[in-house]
């Protein structure tokens, strides 16, 4: 290697002992090859480490093991290689994706808020578009694959971003070929109209005519909170048996005290026969032939009269978690306990359950207890039917 490519590679490890707080030894290193040892200090510390160019300049994790100062380390770098290496494949085989892996807004750390940016319009503004024009493209007629267009660019015009007079309802094809060819962030009406005759011959458009009034937004939020009223009567009305009784929602953070929003909707149906409250789909509950589980007459959760007959006596709901598919509700079945008394999720087994309950009750806080007075009163009321 010639002394220009020598010169070379100690400028680049002095570069980066720069950014990384070292200082190279130059009268210990040799900068023959990239393949050549060196031998660095950390100015912190005043640790000595050697290691090869190629290392050292390509390594993120390449740094001083005393004060931990070098860039993009973790504790697996900063192990002994063995131990490294076997953190890693229990880490693996746990399925271990890090602390905050699942976990989206408000539970993740960086959540900032459900804001909406300055030109983002409202998520009613879709819905009230897709209804002006009954869910059909405006152009083609079709239901599939649709969107709202803003005839006059919401960035451009941010007071008109809510406004669904401002929206036509068409495919995503068209969609994609119109600002292919006008651009965006300064479309106007008269782009979408030229574009409209000229692929398809339209010349009438229902926003020119002057009786065009389409709806606002708080008008589509009082239709969509009517609808919902309206679904919500009727699974009141088409419960599986006079006995059951719907009382309460999750809500979006998965806690008691929501509301109903869709099938979707996890909601506690309590059966005054056997005094058992579980969460349930709404789907769920209607797709099932006795709705909850304490009332079905199968051989399989005869084992699981025991457990029924515990919850009862109890001030705790269960939500067992049959997300895997085929799986049935048995003794080994993972269920979610909501305590009336704590106010808190406890994960347990159903037979687990069974020999010991909650670890956040104890005999002071039992079903016949005084904290516990008014969640009997009320379930007594629902028994009763009053």
């Amino acid at each position: 290697m010639s002394n220009r490519g020598s010169y070379y590679w100690e400028v680049q490890c002095k570069q980066h002992a720069l950014k990384r707080n070292h200082e190279v030894l130059v009268e210990k290193s040799n900068f023959s090859t990239k393949n050549s040892n060196i031998e660095w200090r950390c100015l912190r510390c005043g640790a000595t480490h050697t290691s090869t160019i190629r290392a050292y300049l390509q390594t993120s994790s390449i740094g001083c093991n005393q004060c931990n100062t070098g860039k993009g380390q973790t504790r697996a770098h900063r192990m002994q290689p063995e131990k490294a290496v076997q953190r890693q494949q229990v880490m693996s085989f746990r399925g271990y994706k890090g602390p905050w892996a699942g976990k989206t807004g408000p539970d993740h750390p960086r959540w900032k808020g459900n804001k909406r940016s300055l030109t983002e319009p409202s998520p009613l503004w879709s819905i009230g578009v897709a209804k002006v024009y009954n869910g059909r493209c405006f152009l083609t007629g079709q239901r599939e694959n649709c969107c709202g267009h803003h005839l006059y660019a919401r960035t451009a015009y941010p007071e008109k971003k809510d406004d669904i007079g401002n929206g036509v309802w068409i495919n995503l094809a068209d969609h994609d070929e119109f600002h292919r060819r006008f651009g965006h962030g300064n479309n106007t009406p008269e782009q979408f109209e030229v574009y409209a005759k000229e692929k398809y011959g339209i010349t009438n458009f229902p926003w020119r005519e002057p009786g065009y009034s389409p709806p606002t937004l708080e008008q589509i939020a009082e239709s969509i909170q009517g609808g919902r009223e309206y679904q919500l009567n009727r699974v009141l009305q088409n419960l599986k048996k006079p006995e059951h009784k719907l009382i309460d929602f999750l809500d979006s953070s998965g806690n008691p005290g929501g509301e109903y929003i869709n099938k979707e909707s996890i909601g506690l149906f309590y059966c005054t026969k056997h005094q058992v409250a579980e969460w349930k789909k709404i789907h769920n509950y209607n797709k099932g032939r006795c709705g909850t589980f304490c009332c079905t007459e199968n051989r399989n959760l005869l084992a699981l009269h025991p457990f029924f007959i515990k919850i009862s006596s109890t001030s705790h709901s269960f939500y067992p978690d049959l997300s895997i598919r085929g799986s049935q509700f048995n003794l080994f079945t993972s269920c979610k306990f909501w305590c009336y008394i704590h106010q808190k999720w406890e994960i347990k087994v159903v037979d687990e359950y069974c020999k010991s309950g909650l670890n956040c009750c104890n005999e002071k806080t039992t079903w016949n207890s005084p904290e516990n007075s008014f969640l009997k009163a009320h379930f007594s009321s629902l028994k009763n039917g009053d």
